[in-house]
């Protein structure tokens, strides 16, 4: 029986499968074996384009519908509910299991036959403080999982998961701290790991505590567009005799990758429309209704989350948005950019915190720390998280895959339960 494991992420998702090598992730889209969770419809039409190809096609000026970050809807009011695409009504659910049965056919193609098990993995809480929430989530992504032909459907939290990967080349037995940092959530886990461990199929005894909350990777992009670009777009301005500012819920919609779509109406464009007339900045309001009427935020937030990655390598970034009215220029500095996630990295810290409380364990009895998942590339969160565990062994290798890969060693233990 063929398995397979599947890290369905925010930002980037993977599948691995069991080869004659070992578990191994699958090589969905030009030679890389992850993929942006990413769907585009272009006009007319209602078959999707998927991964960077759809954000190219978006970027390049193609029009039709960019939906990002839809994983984000797990547990969430909007997971039972539909949404219009090119006229046609498309249930959340569906979305997802099209972008699911994308990976599990590349999956498939690559070994020539059906696989009926996967494990997928999940974060340690889909939503903040909602257990109810995480069980309807779970619930979902199995009912998704099975229409699109997978007959058995097992989940691991992705810390865990990270942690199996990092395990398989320990000679000794670790106390490990799991950080997996991901587009949507961060969550950590404290557990037992070494050489003696990596065969057990029950690891509930080796897991000492877990802790999550709704923050990750998409939150450092929205501080961005927040607090460096949108200014430009009215945000802060005012209008009329009473100096009313403009909305700001409409600029925090206008931030989140899975809330944006839902800007684009017309009850929003009319109401810009009218502040406009009253504006006293009427070029930045000008622009705010340019991203409203051609659906141009998409680009505005991907300049954002390009401005991010660009800092964890440089000092300062210097993006660009061509406008309809004019090309902006920004200069955001790391110094700035960190005081501006300050307050995020400091509810990410107290999450952790959170972890090492549950288990009774000092940080400085931590003897490894795994980081994982992109927003661990950050310089602020891992001068953070170094300074927090001098004494731990740090690792990082593989961060944006380790996930995926130890999902695929936890599917291949699963499949002797079968």
């Amino acid at each position: 029986m063929s398995v397979c494991g599947i890290d369905f992420g925010t930002t980037n998702s993977t599948i691995g499968i069991v080869s004659s090598n070992g578990p191994e992730l699958v090589q969905i889209e030009k030679g890389q074996s992850s993929i942006p969770s990413v769907l585009f419809f272009p006009e007319k039409e209602s078959t999707p384009i998927l991964g960077q190809s759809a954000i190219d096609s978006y970027i390049n000026g193609t029009s039709g519908r960019l939906i990002r970050s839809i994983k984000r809807i797990l547990g969430s009011d909007l997971m039972n509910k539909f949404t219009q695409i090119n006229g046609e009504a498309f249930h959340f659910k569906q979305l997802i299991a099209l972008f699911l049965a994308h990976l599990k056919t590349c999956a498939e193609k690559n070994i020539q036959k059906p696989i009926e098990t996967t494990v997928i993995g999940c974060p340690v809480h889909f939503q903040d403080d909602d257990p109810q929430a995480d069980i309807s989530a779970k619930q979902c992504l199995t009912e998704i999982a099975e229409s699109i032909g997978f007959k058995h459907v097992f989940f691991q939290y992705e810390p865990i998961a990270a942690a199996f990967f990092h395990e398989q080349e320990l000679t000794s037995e670790k106390l490990a701290l799991v950080v997996d940092l991901g587009g949507g959530t961060s969550d950590f886990t404290l557990i037992r790991v070494g050489p003696n461990y990596k065969e057990k199929i029950d690891r509930r005894d080796d897991i000492l505590a877990t802790s999550g909350v709704r923050i990750g990777g998409n939150d450092f992009d929205k501080a961005i567009n927040l607090g460096f670009f949108m200014p430009e777009f009215g945000k802060g301005t005012t209008f009329g005799e009473k100096n009313l500012i403009c909305p700001n819920a409409l600029y925090l919609d206008l931030s989140e990758w899975n809330l944006i779509h839902f800007c684009y109406t017309l009850k929003n464009i009319q109401m810009i429309q009218d502040i406009l007339r009253m504006a006293h900045e009427p070029v930045k309001v000008q622009r705010l209704l340019d991203l409203l009427e051609y659906q141009e935020a998409h680009r505005l937030l991907q300049v954002a989350e390009d401005t991010k990655i660009a800092l964890t390598q440089e000092v300062s970034a210097c993006p660009v948005f061509e406008g309809f009215q004019d090309t902006l220029h920004f200069s955001v500095s790391r110094d700035l950019f960190e005081l501006n996630v300050f307050q995020i990295v400091e509810k990410i810290k107290r999450c952790m915190n959170e972890c090492l409380i549950q288990s009774g364990v000092s940080a400085d009895q931590v003897d490894m720390l795994i980081l994982t998942g992109g927003s661990c590339q950050i310089p602020l969160v891992q001068k953070t998280f170094r300074s927090l565990f001098p004494n731990a062994v740090l690792a990082d290798k593989n961060k944006m895959l380790s996930v995926g890969t130890g999902l695929t060693y936890a599917a291949q233990r699963m499949e002797s339960l079968i």
